[in-house]
């Protein structure tokens, strides 16, 4: 079960479901739920927005599709903001549904809500090299910055790290001429998050960019997949 679901259905139930709960004071608690699960009261605030937000946009397209309306512009505002809420909520650096779940007070119920699943404490060895294949984007932000999205599944739109690694490797030249393969490429990163941001030199706005990355067990460099196709953006 993905914790945020993305088809627009599943995801307006699981959001006005999540902020709900987190209004309510569970019986025998002595907080809102949010405050017993960890989060902070401006973070509460933003989810509440976020729904309010998404319901307001959501319905809208809702009822234009009734009146047999197809407005482009309703449809790319709702798409926006669910994947705005999806991005913070799962933001790397503050992951919201990670904390709810490494809560102490974390229960069955809010497990449930959340659609956090207990964590597997088994441990496994990989050994055999990784074979999945990196689909990664580039996304230009401002002063150098990129927004770097990885993923699995070249369809997919979800940012995610095949479960046979641990992080990733990028690779990449910029500026000149397009590298004929990796191997021109002279500077590198390795990443634990599939969706970050990394910046590429202020100096560099204007210039392209060629990039490569693979999927790598960070404790055994051996198993490395292989390279990606190679990716192009230009840096702002």
């Amino acid at each position: 079960m993905a914790r945020v679901p993305q088809p627009d259905d599943l995801f307006n139930i699981y959001l006005k479901a999540t902020a709900a709960y987190l209004l309510v004071t569970n019986p025998g608690m002595a907080v809102a739920n949010w405050n017993r699960l960890g989060l902070l009261n401006a973070e509460n605030d933003q989810w509440q927005a976020y729904w309010n937000d998404w319901n307001t946009k959501y319905q809208k397209v809702v009822t234009e599709v009734e009146q047999s309306i197809r407005n482009s512009t309703s449809i790319d505002e709702k798409n926006k903001a669910k994947a705005d809420f999806t991005d913070w909520v799962t933001d790397p650096a503050l992951n919201k549904l990670n904390r709810i779940g490494a809560s102490p007070n974390v229960t069955t119920q809010d497990r449930a809500v959340f659609h956090i699943a207990l964590r597997d404490e088994t441990i496994t060895t990989h050994t055999a090299p990784i074979a999945a294949e990196m689909f990664f984007s580039l996304k230009p932000i401002s002063g150098g910055d990129m927004r770097i999205r990885c993923r699995e599944d070249e369809d997919s739109s979800k940012a995610s790290i095949p479960q046979e690694a641990d992080g990733l490797e990028l690779r990449w030249k910029i500026g000149g001429d397009a590298p004929n393969s990796v191997e021109d490429c002279n500077e590198k990163e390795i990443f634990t998050e599939a969706l970050s941001t990394h910046n590429f030199g202020a100096g560099n706005t204007a210039k392209k960019i060629f990039a490569y990355g693979r999927w790598i067990d960070t404790t055994n460099k051996n198993r490395s997949g292989p390279w990606s196709a190679q990716v192009q953006s230009v840096i702002v």
